[in-house]
């Protein structure tokens, strides 16, 4: 199991969503909206299998509405990342 945490700007949410709903055959949009402090967008998305190379280069990569996400693998015990 792997979920996506993916953020953006705010104006951003609604039309990422549209084009990550072309996923839906491999993935689900779990939740989406606003972060309470910044009011920044995210997008929860969550992954059955390993999530394709091909989405990450594509959409995480090079999308210039993402401005940021993260990866994670729920299958493994968490370990500590350093900047």
């Amino acid at each position: 199991m792997h979920t996506v945490l993916i953020l953006c700007q705010r104006r951003d949410v609604t039309h990422l969503v549209d084009v990550l709903e072309d996923w839906k055959d491999d993935a689900v949009i779990l939740v989406y909206g606003y972060t309470n402090k910044l009011q920044d967008g995210f997008i929860l998305m969550h992954w059955n299998q390993p999530i394709p190379a091909r989405f990450q280069d594509m959409q995480l990569r090079q999308d210039p509405g993402i401005l940021d996400y993260v990866v994670y693998d729920l299958t493994q015990q968490p370990t500590p990342t350093t900047a």
